[in-house]
């Protein structure tokens, strides 16, 4: 067994940082090039654009749904000429509207990438109800990077173009017809979108088998690993599958213990390995105690995927920071008293699943042009227009998501400007908010977030009671929420709850876009995020009071879901495996079994004196 393993590990490698193989004239180098396997084995996916998932409802029996930019996994391309093209053609209702369409040959596998060869066209699409094939000449030479992936690009975002045989081949020339990459390909596809179920749901995870040659005879094995990476259930399909025919199996998976699992598959005969990941966990109480979430994207664009996914983790607060912004200053008043409430709808659902959004204002960061006219160099030259302006919008987004936002944060990680004046500033807008919500007769907390350093200056000048709750981004720094809360209780501040939003692991994702608990350049791995939290809910009130004085309920939020899709080709970006990875990660799926674990429980601690990230866990032995 562990020499399957090996050479299973062997083929992956090879599979992303290697050529396929040696194409001969007309054959594909494109795994799934005709989208015939479908959704889940990491050979295309969503690019950049922090939305969701590839949708199920985008892929359709070997045709792909373009909605949103696709790309496809890395190749190694050596010199020469190919022949990039693919079918095209509109989607029911789409017939009468723009349609353009752009392929994409490039070696932008990171999207910080400074040098990157680009191989790019446009196309219009016809508006006749039927396929059109497009394509163009590529001839690679000396290039900046030979790895590369190839882009579908609709130019307006949310059309309906449908896509099939996607193809890139040797020559200049476009070939009469082209062989699949390999005679059998094979991949999983798991109908939950969040690929994430809970107990009471039924367990579907497919195998799916693409015999595009004749009918014939293949060995076709599949494997799942546990978040340990032992493995767990083996199996394999040797039959005959029919010619130009896609063979589906269901893998037994109903029986399987809470965890997250890693699933890989591989074809007789075929240099590359299907993968995709799955959880399976019990129903998490949201509501109780400990209180989790996360920077997420809850806007329109992610059609409730996040907010879903959040609610089967247990999660039920979403910090709207950097990773969306229905409340960011600049992009809902472009003009004095003139509003354009944005991303309503992903809002709303995300309350109708469990979770309370924490919006962040933004209101230093992030002015609109007209008041960014009172900085000159980082100074206010003119404080008084400042203020007001910042007042006139608090007022109008208290008033305007009275009995939905429950909780507002002014700005995010702030430095600037100097502190007095931040100081009034937001004295002027936290008794703003507070009028303008009980005339709304809603309930609002006022907070803003910063590091420690930051509040054992600033609470002392607005004075303590002027912050409902304080927050800050602690990644890697379990010691950091404990600073912060001591900082706050020196200088009087006695707020019911401390929120540390950015709580994150920065893991280095397996060639697969798969992650492990292996440290990335800056060392912090998805078992320290699981310790992180654990050490923050120790920071928690003891057993018996509710009295503020003896310390805040703490509501710590993972950074964070944003994409949550296969990206494959973002591995050479070594970017998060939680934000480009197609399952929940190792880290929040622990911590989300900790909270199932601990529902109820509140750690045990002396009241009173600083707090420590030292000694006992919790009061209950069985912990």
């Amino acid at each position: 067994m562990r020499k399957f393993v090996f050479i299973l590990a062997l083929l992956l490698g090879w599979a992303v940082f290697s050529p396929s193989f040696s194409a001969a004239a007309g054959r594909n180098l494109l795994w799934d090039g005709g989208f015939e396997i479908g959704y889940g084995n990491s050979y295309w996916g969503v690019v950049y654009g922090n939305y969701g998932p590839n949708f199920r409802a985008s892929w359709r029996d070997g045709v792909l749904k373009l909605e949103r930019p696709m790309g496809s996994r890395i190749y190694r391309l050596e010199d020469g000429d190919y022949y990039l093209a693919a079918w095209v053609k509109r989607g029911p209702g789409f017939e009468k509207k723009p349609g353009r369409f752009e392929l994409v040959l490039t070696s932008r596998n990171y999207d910080r990438a400074s040098q990157v060869d680009n191989y790019r066209k446009f196309f219009e699409i016809p508006e006749e109800d039927r396929w059109h094939q497009v394509g163009f000449p590529v001839k690679i030479q000396n290039p900046v990077n030979p790895l590369m992936h190839v882009e579908l690009r609709p130019e307006f975002p949310d059309t309906d173009i449908l896509v099939e045989a996607v193809s890139l081949t040797k020559g200049a020339e476009a070939p009469a017809a082209f062989e699949a990459a390999a005679e059998i390909e094979a991949g999983f596809y798991i109908p939950e979108e969040t690929c994430t179920y809970v107990d009471g749901e039924e367990r579907v995870v497919e195998l799916r088998i693409r015999n595009n040659g004749a009918a014939r005879r293949a060995r076709v094995t599949w494997e799942i690993y546990n978040y340990r990476e032992e493995l767990v259930r083996r199996g394999e399909f040797n039959e005959v599958f029919p010619a130009q025919t896609t063979t589906r199996k269901r893998l037994p998976v109903a029986d399987l213990p809470h965890n997250g699992y890693r699933l890989a598959c591989a074809a007789e005969a075929s240099p590359l390995l299907g993968d995709a990941s799955v959880s399976f966990l019990p129903v998490i109480n949201q509501a109780a105690h400990p209180k989790w979430g996360a920077c997420a994207n809850i806007g329109d664009a992610t059609r409730g995927y996040t907010a879903r996914l959040m609610k089967r983790l247990g999660m039920s607060r979403s910090y709207i920071m950097s990773a969306s912004q229905p409340g960011r200053w600049n992009n809902v008043e472009q003009a004095p008293g003139k509003y354009t409430w944005i991303e309503e709808a992903g809002l709303d659902e995300a309350i109708r699943q469990g979770v309370e959004p924490a919006v962040c204002l933004e209101v230093f960061k992030k002015p609109p042009a007209y008041v960014a006219k009172y900085v000159e160099k980082n100074l206010l030259v003119d404080e008084a227009a400042y203020t007001k302006a910042v007042v006139n919008y608090v007022d109008a987004f208290v008033r305007h998501y009275a009995g939905r936002v429950k909780a507002v944060v002014l700005e995010d990680e702030t430095g600037w400007p100097p502190l007095p004046e931040v100081a009034r500033i937001y004295a002027a807008a936290y008794a703003t908010a507070k009028k303008a919500a009980r005339e709304s007769k809603c309930e609002m907390e006022f907070g803003i977030n910063g590091d420690w350093k930051f509040f054992e200056k600033l609470i002392p000048l607005v004075g303590p009671d002027k912050f409902d709750f304080l927050s800050g981004n602690y990644i890697g720094q379990p010691g950091g929420s404990a600073a912060m809360i001591n900082a706050g209780r020196k200088a009087g501040w006695q707020g019911r709850y401390a929120d540390i939003p950015a709580v994150g692991q920065r893991t280095l994702p397996r060639p697969t876009a798969l992650i492990i608990d292996s440290p990335d350049l800056g060392g912090f791995t998805a078992g320290e995020f699981l310790w992180q939290h654990v050490s923050n809910l120790w920071l928690n009130r003891p057993y018996g009071t509710e009295d503020p004085k003896d310390g805040p309920i703490l509501r710590t939020g993972y950074y964070d879901i944003r994409v949550m899709s296969a990206s494959p080709f973002y591995v050479m970006g070594r970017k998060s495996g939680a934000e480009y990875d197609n399952s929940p990660a190792l880290g929040f799926q622990a911590v989300a079994m900790l909270k199932h674990l601990t529902e109820g429980m509140r750690p045990a601690r002396p009241a009173g004196g600083e707090l420590s990230i030292t000694g006992l866990p919790t009061a209950n032995p069985g912990v």
